[in-house]
Parts: C-alpha cells; sequence; structure tokens
C-alpha cells in the first residue's frame, strides 16, 4: 500500500513540476520583457524633459501611458532637485569677497504635478532651469506571476520586481 501511495505522490509531483516549471519560466521572461519596456519608457521621459528643460502635460501622460501598458500598478516617483546660490556674510579673506553658500530644494511628484496640472484648469509645462538635476523611479506594487510562483520555492520573494530608476542634470552644463 506504501509503495502505490508513493507512487502516486511522485507521479502527481513530476506532473506538477512539469507544469509550473515551464509556466514559472515563462512568467519570468514576461518580467524581463516588462522591465525592459518600462526602462524604456522611463528613459525617454527623463531625456526628452531634460533636453526641454521642462516636463509637459504631454510628456507626463505618455509615460504613464507606456507604464500602465505594461498592466502592472506601479508607483512612480519624480524628483526635481533645483540648486541655488547665496552670497553669506562671511568675507573670504583670501580674496576679499563674499563666500558663497550653496543649498538644495527638492520638488516631489505631488508638487510639479500641482504646477502642471492647476487648479485653475489649464494645463501648463514644469519649467527647470538648467543645471537642475530629474530622477524619476517607478517600482510595481503588486506582485507579478512570475514573483507568486518564485514563492512556491522561495519563500523569502520580494513584492517589487520590478524597478527602474533613471536622472539625469537639465540642459547644457558645459558654460
Amino acid at each position: 500500500m506504501g509503495d502505490v501511495l508513493g507512487r502516486v505522490f511522485a507521479a502527481f509531483f513530476g506532473c506538477m513540476i512539469m507544469f509550473i516549471v515551464p509556466i514559472m519560466l515563462i512568467a519570468q521572461k514576461q518580467d524581463t520583457v516588462r522591465q525592459s519596456y518600462i526602462d524604456n519608457a522611463v528613459v525617454d521621459f527623463v531625456d526628452n524633459s531634460k533636453v526641454a528643460g521642462k516636463i509637459t502635460p504631454e510628456a507626463y501622460e505618455k509615460l504613464c501611458h507606456d507604464i500602465d501598458l505594461a498592466h502592472l500598478l506601479c508607483e512612480i516617483k519624480i524628483t526635481h532637485s533645483s540648486a541655488y546660490t547665496v552670497p553669506t556674510d562671511v568675507i573670504d579673506p583670501a580674496t576679499g569677497y563674499h563666500e558663497i553658500a550653496t543649498y538644495r530644494v527638492d520638488y516631489t511628484k505631488e508638487e510639479i504635478l500641482d504646477e502642471i496640472y492647476p487648479a485653475s484648469g489649464a494645463n501648463q509645462d514644469y519649467q527647470m532651469k538648467n543645471g537642475d538635476y530629474l530622477s524619476v523611479e517607478v517600482k510595481n506594487i503588486t506582485p507579478t506571476l512570475g514573483t507568486r510562483l518564485t514563492r512556491l520555492f522561495q519563500t523569502r520573494s520580494s513584492d517589487t520586481t520590478l524597478f527602474t530608476s533613471y536622472g539625469g542634470y537639465v540642459g547644457n552644463n558645459m558654460q
């Protein structure tokens, strides 16, 4: 009786492995394709915004649309860092000029979207200065099929399997 039960279990386990492993490989390949697609969308958005010196409503909507085409729920984080300098009260003894302090202000996605889509209803561009830094991060917030199947074999799998981070300086910095 034990021998028959063992054979039935082995046959069942073999069928499960022959079914799950190919599906897991296909799902992981889909994750790789989705990652590449999201990477391209983010790189295009950031590069176009850096060259133009602004984020247009159309460019932001295209980024969201391109990410939605991957059929994942994703969190988009946009950060615009702007540096400005202010002369201080301290005088440099070597040069006789005021020392300069440099400060950085970070603007979040919410602040950027408030300027792009104001309450007045007329969409407008979000302007950036030469030398500012723009960065975009995108990560999935729901597990993919590949992640769920990987959890069958690994219990310490993270829900965030697709992550893209890209940024750069705005404009021509060779002044």
